[in-house]
């Protein structure tokens, strides 16, 4: 998510008729972690 991988972006692409949404995390460095929770939530997850 944070480097901007296209494979990624396309998978968290949704509508609005997808609500509710959830996209699944994984990492170990928390600050990136917080990171990408951030853009998902600006994503609308």
């Amino acid at each position: 998510m944070l480097e901007r991988n296209p494979t990624a972006l396309k998978l968290v692409a949704s509508s609005p008729e997808d609500r509710p949404l959830a996209i699944q995390l994984f990492g170990s460095v928390p600050e990136e972690m917080r990171d990408a929770a951030v853009m998902c939530q600006e994503l609308g997850a």
